[in-house]
């Protein structure tokens, strides 16, 4: 369901008023009534039905109807290290992480990545720009939250944290996916190698990392599609798990 991502945390049964880039978006793009209900996402990730009420020249008022429940998934925090790859393709890796429900993006540089940023400002740019991407995803999709872009970081300088963390692999004598996800988890961390794949000295760095390689099957994938087939991977399992029987 698509929604709008706002800066300020809706009251119900109080009014709410739009201006600026809200307003212009509602009423020259959405094309918005008066009596439209619209969905909305606060600050604190909460999601909230708002009815239009008033329209003028420079603003919106809505009165907020009611908070919206939201689904079984939402205590699930995932990560996604995604190994920086060529071009522009880090902003459509972006738009389907955030449209998957994907909680924070790293960028990796690894061994086999193509420096691409000269300057910190010049990072600083193209961070802003991905950000903004996430959220016009996030308005979308209708996601839980909006999927926050992290500082670039050296695979080499990954050290361990709490929660499960995986990354694909292609010898299939690895442990399967649902294996690993058999315990109860709230927070998992996945891991996408560049185009020229990860090096023996990235994996020894995942390795010590408590990284667990995972075997998602005889293809090749892009590093631009990897990231969202393993998310989706994960999700369905973890939404199906309640319902697996033993043989």
């Amino acid at each position: 369901m698509k929604q709008l991502v706002i800066d300020q945390e809706p009251r119900v049964g109080y009014e709410l008023i739009l201006e600026g880039n809200n307003f212009h978006y509602l009423k020259k793009v959405r094309r918005i009534k008066l009596g439209d209900k619209i969905l909305f996402l606060g600050p604190s990730g909460k999601r909230y039905y708002g009815k239009l009420l008033h329209i003028d020249d420079q603003s919106l008022k809505f009165e907020v109807l009611n908070q919206m429940e939201i689904g079984s998934q939402e205590g699930l925090e995932i990560t996604l290290y995604q190994c920086l790859p060529k071009g522009k393709k880090m902003e459509q890796i972006i738009r389907q992480a955030a449209e998957a429900g994907v909680k924070k993006l790293v960028p990796l540089e690894s061994e086999y990545t193509i420096p691409q940023y000269d300057s910190p400002k010049d990072y600083k740019k193209k961070q802003e720009r991905w950000q903004k991407i996430a959220q016009e995803a996030a308005q979308q999709s209708g996601s839980l939250s909006v999927l926050q872009i992290e500082e670039i970081t050296a695979l080499s300088k990954i050290s361990p944290q709490a929660g499960l963390k995986l990354y694909g692999h292609p010898d299939p004598d690895c442990e399967p996916l649902h294996h690993r996800l058999s315990d109860e988890i709230t927070k998992i961390a996945l891991l996408i190698g560049p185009e020229g794949g990860l090096s023996p000295a990235d994996l020894q760095t995942l390795d010590r990392a408590d990284f667990f390689p995972v075997y998602l099957g005889q293809s090749i994938l892009r590093t631009e599609n990897a990231g969202l087939f393993l998310v989706g991977a994960v999700k369905v399992i973890l939404l199906e798990k309640e319902s697996w029987r033993a043989c």
